[in-house]
């Protein structure tokens, strides 16, 4: 099967999309939220992609590190949500819809 630019392009879309996702949920959740790098290692998709965020300084009670694993569960999967939705889930409501109903931790 020959591959086309087209397919590359596909591919670097979809992993651009996933990786948006987990940083603008990061940054709406309040995290720190750093760079976005993707690099396409062949045209059958696989793929290295990061949404980067910087490290929480200090955690002093066990209230903030389950807030902080809260937030951070729902960064994670917000780059599952962004690929299926292919991006269509456009304001903050519509997000906090569906990490409410995803997800529940107290």
């Amino acid at each position: 099967m020959r591959h086309t630019q087209h397919d590359l392009r596909s591919i670097a879309l979809d992993v651009a999309r996933h990786e948006a996702g987990h940083h603008v949920a990061g940054r709406i959740l309040g995290l720190s939220m750093q760079g976005i790098s993707i690099e396409i290692l062949d045209l059958r998709g696989a793929h290295h992609g990061t949404s980067e965020i910087r490290p929480v300084e200090t955690l002093s009670t066990t209230s903030e590190v389950v807030d902080f694993l809260g937030k951070r569960v729902q960064q994670l999967y917000a780059g599952v949500v962004a690929r299926a939705t292919r991006g269509s889930v456009g304001n903050r409501y519509e997000y906090s819809q569906i990490t409410a109903n995803t997800l529940r931790f107290r």
